[in-house]
């Protein structure tokens, strides 16, 4: 009976840690956010995924319907995957984002993309968006 309890406590404090989006979305910096959202792709992890894309409103995870999210992440991690990744420069732009330049190397492919940052709630920033079109090569690679 005592191991049956603590089962279903683990069990209750996973699954409220995997759908909490309070402290674990978004990262501290840009840089960091980046790197979150590439290990979620790289992973395929699409809760990992939601908390660190997003916008100025906060992470994907809470303010996209899950049916949505794993659409688009589903495209998008196609296009994330990659061996290894650089981030090669990090720039301010006019609205207050950063511009992240990031390369990725997929087999023996090798492809680049300017990705660029928000800061949401609570000072976290999130990666808003990205140019697929530069990454073609690893999109349409099997």
């Amino acid at each position: 009976m005592k191991k049956l309890a603590i089962v279903v406590l683990l069990v209750v404090a996973a699954c409220n840690r995997r759908h909490s989006v309070t402290g674990v979305s978004g990262a501290p910096t840009p840089r960091g956010a980046m790197e979150m959202f590439l290990a979620a792709a790289q992973a395929q992890d699409h809760d990992a995924f939601g908390r660190a894309w997003g916008s100025s409103s906060g992470p994907a995870l809470g303010t996209w319907s899950r049916e949505e999210r794993e659409q688009r992440g589903f495209i998008l991690m196609k296009c994330l995957r990659h061996d290894r990744f650089q981030i090669l420069t990090e720039m301010p732009s006019t609205r207050g984002e950063r511009i992240l330049t990031v390369e990725l190397r997929f087999k023996t492919l090798t492809a680049s993309s300017n990705f660029t940052a928000v800061q949401g709630p609570g000072a976290r920033w999130y990666v808003s968006g990205f140019e697929p079109k530069d990454l073609q090569e690893i999109c349409v690679s099997k």
